[in-house]
């Protein structure tokens, strides 16, 4: 990635993603309105957010818990939602969060 490239991204996200993935619980309203709750994997996170892959059909601004290990907790809005592989139905989420209690692993 060139210099100019890497800030335009860093610009549009407004911080760096790191590579990493979590298991946790999410819960919370799928898209037709029924309480769900998954264990979803993430792709990526921030200090603000992350991306996670799920099979729960979410619409953006929808409010989602995240739980990891009984220990953190986020309050989170689906910010964004796209198939990711469409022959085992799962979604790639991007959320930010609006609320974290415990220690998130970025600072």
């Amino acid at each position: 990635m060139t210099k100019e490239k890497e800030f335009y991204w860093v610009q549009k996200r407004g911080e760096k993603r790191v590579p990493f993935k979590l298991h946790l619980k999410m819960t919370g309203k799928n898209a037709q309105g029924g309480e769900f709750e998954e264990e979803v994997v993430t792709e990526n996170i921030s200090r603000r957010g992350a991306l996670v892959r799920c099979k729960e059909e979410l619409k953006a601004g929808a409010t989602v818990w995240l739980t990891a290990y009984e220990q953190v907790a986020a309050l989170a809005t689906v910010c964004s939602i796209a198939p990711h592989d469409e022959q085992n139905g799962y979604f790639r989420v991007g959320l930010k969060f609006e609320q974290v209690l415990g220690n998130w692993l970025l600072k």
